[in-house]
């Protein structure tokens, strides 16, 4: 009976770290090709970037703040935080393969927060702007990412 026990145990433990696994890898996949987009505008072998600048541009002269340094910084601090969620995860999974679990959820914690504070900033700015398809996907990604911290804490109960 108790072998049964360790065994049951041992093998939810391996899913919850597969699903941990998965989540990360996603996350960070997620960020790293979304400060890549910043970068990379225009298309390219292999990656498709979208002229962030022209977008955000595009915003701005809608409600009379044409300047492109206003542009240019939205953009900066905008890479930065996402720069910064993508560092989280990836310091998350580096603290997952290493068994570190106390600093794994730490840097998941950073980093589902930036990501949450990230599309918050994005969802007020799709409101002000009147893009109302950009504000359903970042509406989307924010429950997306608050889902994966509850399944990413709670996968052992499931």
């Amino acid at each position: 009976m108790i072998n049964l026990d360790v065994e049951k145990t041992t093998k939810i433990k391996a899913n919850g770290n597969l699903i941990r696994y998965l989540i990360l890898i996603f996350w960070a996949l997620f960020w790293l090709f979304n400060v890549l987009d910043k970068f990379v505008g225009g298309a390219h072998y292999l990656f498709v970037g979208k002229d962030r600048f022209a977008q955000i541009q595009r915003y701005f002269d809608s409600i009379g703040l044409g300047n492109p340094m206003v542009t240019n910084f939205t953009l900066t601090f905008t890479a930065a935080l996402e720069a910064f969620a993508l560092v989280c995860f990836l310091g998350a999974l580096y603290h997952l393969i290493r068994k570190n679990l106390e600093s794994n959820r730490v840097w998941f914690f950073l980093g589902i927060s930036t990501t949450l504070t990230v599309y918050i900033f994005f969802s007020i700015g799709d409101q002000i702007f009147g893009d109302h398809s950009e504000l359903l996907e970042h509406a989307l990604f924010w429950f997306i990412a608050l889902l994966s911290w509850i399944i990413f804490n709670r996968n052992n109960q499931f």
